[in-house]
């Protein structure tokens, strides 16, 4: 009778260390999904930074070329 209750516990112990086991995979599989859609939401901010700072540089270019023509235009007359 002894023998079938350290059985039962041992099999009952790997259960429980199987489980906790599982959980714990569980847990870092959803932590590494959480951690992808940060960085993929710090990706998508930065894509749109630079965007930004490409459109302000294209504006800058274009103000400039604007400058220079009319600096220029009291050459021509």
């Amino acid at each position: 009778m002894m023998n079938a209750i350290v059985i039962g516990s041992s099999t009952y112990r790997k259960r429980v260390h199987r489980k906790e086991e599982e959980e714990v995979e569980v847990e870092e599989e959803e932590e590494k999904e959480v951690e992808a859609e940060v960085k993929e939401e710090e990706e998508e901010e930065e894509e749109e930074v630079e965007v930004e700072e490409e459109k302000k540089e294209k504006e800058e270019r274009e103000a400039e070329k604007g400058e220079k023509n009319q600096d220029l235009s009291h050459v021509y007359d």
